[in-house]
């Protein structure tokens, strides 16, 4: 889709962001393997006072995540794990510089929510927890957003011709959840559950 065509959409909505205080969020996968095409496009909802938000996981260029934050209202940044081992166990790759990047963009005062996809059997241990909870009170944040995980729809990853890699995970139970809260809490970070639609 072209930059013209993708902004035509988002305008159509312009009247809804300005009554609901709502606007446009850019995700994926990950939006910032689109870097130059979403700097366009967050430079466009700039112009036009479109609210903008980008939802990354923080694996891109440092000046990549610097200059989406200098052009985004909001960023979203997930955090996994933050064992490195553990971290390439689930993902794939390193998380050095995602933690980098997390703490530059902290540094520089970006409007910025870490947000924790919570996995049962992955990075729900209660140490692990409170690392994680130690890790944003030293970026200078005091709030989380935990997105509890869930089960691809039936057929999803097979209509793809891919494995399902998280085949056999449970989504985590309500008290499962109340205790991520109240680890967070324990730790001086508010915890907010998120359920993704």
């Amino acid at each position: 889709m072209t930059e013209s065509r993708l902004l035509e959409e988002l305008t159509r909505d312009e009247a809804l962001y300005r009554e609901t205080g709502g606007g446009v969020t850019f995700t994926g996968g990950e939006p910032l393997l689109q870097a130059e095409f979403v700097f366009r496009l967050l430079e466009a909802c700039r112009a036009l006072d479109i609210h903008s938000v980008v939802d990354t996981c923080g694996a891109a260029a440092p000046h990549v995540l610097e200059r989406a934050a200098e052009l985004a209202d909001l960023v979203l940044f997930d955090l996994k794990h933050l064992d490195d081992e553990v971290h390439r166990r689930i993902t794939g790759s390193s998380n050095r510089e995602i933690l980098d990047n997390v703490r530059q963009l902290a540094r520089l005062g970006a409007n910025l929510r870490i947000r924790f996809p919570l996995v049962p059997g992955l990075n729900d241990d209660a140490a692990h927890v409170r690392r994680l909870a130690g890790f944003v009170a030293s970026l200078g944040l005091s709030e989380v957003d935990v997105i509890p995980y869930r089960t691809p729809a039936p057929g999803a990853y097979e209509a793809l011709g891919r494995a399902n890699p998280s085949a056999g995970v449970a989504e985590p139970g309500a008290d499962a959840v109340a205790e991520i809260v109240r680890l967070m809490g324990a730790c001086g970070v508010t915890a907010s559950v998120v359920r993704r639609a």
